[in-house]
């Protein structure tokens, strides 16, 4: 992963040093009419009293980051471990309830689905990590994977969630333009795609027409050093997997606030 502000100032940690003030500029000079934005009041809220769900690649529990995250996690892969050999689990749980995260005060509900790569017994594992999630009682469901072929029993497993009136969000894809992965082509389900801090897609990305929602995709990594500490830019997030957790960070403080938390 690279640095996506090569203007002659410097990275974007430089510019923006938070990622909230990341998402607020991309939120500034989007003109798309499916741009989720970052709105002001965002900034007097934590997502407290929110419970948000999260399905990925496994978690580094012991993070510096995610020291006094409230945090519950479970593993469905059947290795025995939440460890997370690719970093990509990790890395979503930071941008949402690390140390300058987006919801630092909410509940994350963390499944452990795949093991590195997705493999062909994801779509098992996924669809019993989304029916824990619905007795965790959770408001939000952040899924940011995807896989070319269906899955009936997933299929299943995210009806039940919607009836259960929690609000899900699923990357919409980094493989074509006009593709949408699955499950963010299912009804219901809210397709999120990445834009770079200028409002611009990203070009692996799926095209804006195509998925529900855009919103920034590429943003500084909350787990890695920055230019001041280490005299090199910060690793960037880049993808509909950011994106993705971005929406679900911002569908929770916007719930958040309307219930008063």
């Amino acid at each position: 992963m690279t640095a996506f502000y090569d203007h002659s100032t410097g990275s974007i940690s430089d510019i923006f040093s938070s990622v909230h003030q990341q998402i607020a500029e991309f939120s500034r000079v989007s003109t798309q009419p499916n741009a989720l934005r970052w709105q002001p009041d965002f900034y007097q809220s934590t997502g407290q009293g929110i419970r948000i769900a999260l399905l990925d690649s496994g978690l580094d529990w012991l993070h510096p980051s995610l020291t006094g995250s409230d945090l519950q996690a479970k593993n469905f892969t059947g290795s025995g471990s939440l460890a997370d050999s690719t970093g990509h689990g990790t890395q979503m749980a930071a941008l949402l309830v690390g140390q300058g995260g987006l919801v630092p005060d909410a509940k994350l509900v963390f499944g452990k689905v795949f093991k590195g790569s997705p493999s062909a017994h994801t779509e098992y594992f996924l669809a019993k990590g989304i029916r824990w999630a619905i007795g965790q009682q959770v408001d939000i469901l952040a899924l940011p994977l995807g896989r070319s072929r269906p899955s009936r029993a997933v299929a299943q497993s995210i009806e039940m969630a919607l009836a259960n009136g929690i609000r899900i969000f699923a990357a919409a894809g980094n493989r074509g333009a006009d593709r949408l992965l699955f499950p963010a082509s299912l009804p219901g389900v809210m397709a999120i795609t990445g834009a770079d801090i200028r409002g611009q897609k990203l070009p692996e990305c799926t095209d804006f027409e195509t998925a529900d929602w855009i919103t920034l995709g590429q943003v500084t990594s909350l787990l890695s050093p920055t230019n001041s500490t280490e005299g090199r830019p910060a690793e960037v997030l880049t993808g509909s997997s950011p994106a993705t957790v971005i929406a679900a960070a911002i569908a929770s403080l916007a719930l958040s606030i309307a219930r008063g938390s």
